[in-house]
């Protein structure tokens, strides 16, 4: 397990700038979870634009991932 003691301030900010940019690409993604969740209707247009937001909050995963396994090492 990586805990914040063991990173540098560096990484520390590089990680944290990372989980801010998937916190904002993929915020209409977890929108949507939590309308389903909820069971409330999603019109047309927000599932459109969910839809179009996959590919920036699918590049922003895997930036983190990908930082997190440089940190791990």
């Amino acid at each position: 397990m990586l805990l914040e003691e063991e990173l540098t301030l560096a990484e520390e900010e590089r990680l944290l700038d990372a989980e801010l940019q998937l916190h904002d690409k993929c915020q209409l993604l977890n929108e949507m979870a939590v309308y389903e969740m909820s069971g409330e209707e999603v019109s047309f247009y927000f599932q459109g634009q969910v839809q179009r937001s996959f590919k920036a909050c699918d590049e922003s995963v895997k930036n983190l991932e990908s930082i997190l396994k440089q940190i791990g090492k």
